[in-house]
């Protein structure tokens, strides 16, 4: 969203910006169909993700993938 309208109450371009300036604006996600189907690499080798929540895979495994840990 908009942050200059956020805090001042006014969009500096206008209808021209690039942002949302109402949550009713936003527009949903499109992601990859492949989004978080694998699991992620790092988590498997017990390690921390660099990513976090920007991550593609995912980090919670299963029973299964804790296993081969």
């Amino acid at each position: 969203m908009c942050n200059k309208r956020q805090r001042r109450g006014q969009r500096p371009y206008g209808d021209r910006g690039r942002f949302a300036p109402r949550k009713q604006e936003l527009r949903p996600v499109v992601r990859d169909p492949r989004y978080e189907t694998k699991p992620c690499r790092t988590v498997l080798a017990g390690k921390m993700c660099p990513y976090g929540h920007r991550r593609l895979f995912r980090h919670n495994l299963t029973e299964e993938e804790k296993r081969l840990q």
